[in-house]
C-alpha cells in the first residue's frame, strides 16, 4: 500500500514538471481517486486483520471447548467403568454368597437325613428298608 502511494505521489510530481496545466488537471483528476482510495483500502486491509483474529479467537475457543468435551467424556467413561467394576464386583460377591448358602443347606440336608437314617436304626427298622426309603445316593 506504501508502495502505490509513493508511486503515485511520484507520478504526480514528474507529470507536474513535464505536462501543460491542462494535462496535470486530468491527471490529477484520474491518479487522485487512486490516492484517495487508499486510506479506506488500510482501513479495509485492519477491518479484515481484525475480523480474521476474531476469527481466531472463536477458532480457539471451540478448540478449547472440543477439549473439554473431550476431557468431560473422559471423566464420564472412567466414572462409569468404575461403577460397572463396582456392580461387577457386588455381583460377584452376592454370587459367593449364594453358593456359600446352597453349599450350607446341602450339607444341613445331608445332615438331617443322615441323622434321621440313624434314628430309624435305632428304632428297629431294616436297612434295607431305610434304604429305600431315604436313600444316600442322591446327596453323596
Amino acid at each position: 500500500m506504501v508502495v502505490i502511494v509513493q508511486e503515485v505521489t511520484n507520478l504526480l510530481a514528474v507529470k507536474q514538471r513535464h505536462v501543460r496545466p491542462r494535462r496535470q488537471i486530468y491527471l490529477r483528476q484520474r491518479l487522485l481517486p487512486l490516492h484517495k482510495s487508499l486510506p479506506s483500502t488500510r482501513t479495509q486491509l485492519a477491518q479484515n486483520r481484525e475480523l480474521q483474529l476474531m476469527e481466531l479467537d472463536v477458532r480457539k475457543r471451540q478448540v478449547q471447548l472440543q477439549e473439554l468435551d473431550i476431557a468431560v467424556r473422559k471423566h464420564q467413561l472412567e466414572n462409569e467403568t468404575r461403577a460397572v467394576d463396582a456392580r461387577i464386583e457386588e455381583a460377584n460377591a452376592q454370587a459367593s454368597k449364594l453358593r456359600q448358602e446352597t453349599e450350607h443347606w446341602r450339607q444341613q440336608n445331608k445332615i438331617d437325613l443322615l441323622r434321621e437314617r440313624n434314628k430309624r436304626l435305632n428304632k428297629g427298622v431294616a436297612k434295607g428298608d431305610i434304604d429305600a426309603l431315604l436313600p444316600l445316593t442322591t446327596y453323596f
